[in-house]
């Protein structure tokens, strides 16, 4: 069971999901779900940093290895610790009382020490899942774990996949010609493409196209655009956008 942790925009991040699962033809079975995350049945192998570099709305993609009713150290035995002799570490929780959340930390970092693992604990400046709060540049060479209290369970999950934030940052500040009160911002963009749910290939039609960024996200995706406006000036910044 993977659980796809949800970004701001919490409901239209469910809908982009569930379109885009339909859209690539990945079969799911729904297992749970709350305001904040999503949990679904997968079939192994996915290419999960694909998926989520793919989706807008959803900020981490984490595989559930344990559950209990209690806190307790059995987790430790299913973490997929496969890691270079040297890591960083973490752990994002939600609705977890601070001794919970303390408690597990300890485990792990007397885990580490007893297996003489040369482990860095990283803090973040909440320790727990929130849209603004990412541990991202760290995971494919770390270790996450996020454990969640739902109803009367403690769900332990270990992420395999997050939002790579610099692709964003890239996009917004690089691109040669930016007028805020035209643009919008590229993760919603990528998440209105999703739901659009159309095969690859096909054509998009934006008819207030302003600077171009639905259409930057839709040719990155492989879409055929045709961007249109009234006005000349933008359809001149959104060209040269287009060619960078």
């Amino acid at each position: 069971m993977y659980l796809f942790v949800l970004g701001r925009d919490k409901e239209l991040a469910k809908v982009e999901l569930v379109s885009y699962l339909k859209t690539q033809n990945i079969q799911y079975k729904l297992k749970d779900h709350n305001t904040n995350f999503v949990a679904l049945d997968l079939a192994e192998g996915l290419n999960f940093q694909k998926i989520i570099d793919d989706l807008g709305g959803t900020i981490r993609i984490a595989k559930v290895i344990d559950s209990k009713t209690a806190i307790s150290n059995s987790f430790l035995e299913k973490l997929d610790l496969y890691l270079p002799k040297k890591f960083n570490y973490t752990v994002s929780s939600l609705n977890l009382a601070n001794d919970e959340l303390k408690a597990i930390r300890e485990t792990l970092k007397n885990h580490f020490k007893s297996e003489k693992f040369k482990a860095t604990y990283k803090t973040h400046d909440k320790d727990f899942l929130d849209p603004s709060n990412y541990f991202s540049s760290e995971i494919n060479n770390g270790l996450e774990l996020i454990v969640i209290r739902h109803g009367d369970e403690y769900i332990f999950a270990q992420s395999v996949a997050s939002t790579n934030t610099t692709n964003y940052k890239f996009k917004d500040t690089k691109r040669p010609k930016t007028l805020l009160t035209h643009s919008t911002s590229f993760r919603l963009a990528q998440i209105m493409v999703n739901l659009l749910g159309l095969k690859s290939n096909s054509r998009i039609v934006d008819p207030f196209c302003g600077t171009g960024t639905i259409l930057i996200e839709a040719m990155l995706r492989g879409y055929d655009v045709i961007g249109i406006d009234n006005n000349s000036y933008l359809i001149h910044l959104c060209k040269n956008n287009l060619k960078w």
